[in-house]
């Protein structure tokens, strides 16, 4: 499951961003991956509590990254991708002066 997600953040990152921002975005993806990467052995030594915790955490980590996915990427099944940023109105930091 772990291999899926580490594949699916890269397609998604390849399908859903312009151009423009694609390789930073990859970048930032590939640095959370290497992150998470390093701090999720050290799960494990909730085990000490109980031997169910570490793969509790998890799972719940895993149902949060799909409820998340699930609400804030859009499908884009069958639209044409656009290859530009948006308009400057549009953005999310666009009407700071």
């Amino acid at each position: 499951m772990c291999a899926q997600l580490f594949l699916s953040k890269y397609l998604i990152v390849n399908e859903l961003y312009p151009t423009a921002v694609r390789n930073l975005a990859m970048s930032a993806v590939s640095t959370m991956c290497r992150v998470g990467a390093m701090f999720s052995p050290q799960l494990f030594y909730l085990s000490d509590i109980g031997e169910w915790i570490p793969y509790a955490v998890l799972v719940g980590m895993q149902l949060l990254d799909l409820v998340i996915f699930c609400i804030f990427i859009p499908e884009t099944k069958g639209v044409h991708l656009e290859n530009h940023l948006p308009p400057k109105h549009k953005r999310i930091f666009g009407r700071r002066a």
